[in-house]
């Protein structure tokens, strides 16, 4: 958490320099709240972990929704660049088919997933 803290201590330093703004140093006292969550939570003698890969299902869904960001990326970009719509514009009507590819591979990704961790039970 050290390094963390750090981190949002140097930001929230530049981001004052930036905008005056004193309140941005509320940011670090997140971050010593949760390492006190975690510090008076986890049992001295420590805890059961389970990983990732034990997790039916959950490589599964890792990759689909890694894949929606990348395809909602790739479609931001295509909008921006290669149509020409403003990236703050208000949205036209296309955007309801062309924005649909991430959803339809997030939502494909949970029933993969979901089938997947069923059918290990």
């Amino acid at each position: 958490m050290l390094p963390l803290f750090v981190a949002s201590v140097c930001i929230a330093a530049f981001l004052f320099w930036q905008t005056g703004k004193l309140r941005l140093f509320v940011a670090p006292c997140g971050v010593i709240a949760l390492w006190l969550m975690l510090r008076f939570k986890t049992p001295p003698d420590g805890m059961a972990v389970t990983t990732i890969r034990s997790t039916p299902g959950a490589v599964v869904l890792l990759w689909f929704m890694a894949a929606t960001l990348v395809v909602g990326a790739i479609v931001i970009g295509i909008d921006v660049y290669i149509i020409g719509h403003p990236f703050r514009a208000p949205l036209e009507p296309y955007h309801a088919f062309f924005y649909s590819p991430p959803f339809v591979i997030m939502f494909a990704g949970v029933y993969f997933a979901d089938r997947l961790q069923r059918s290990s039970r």
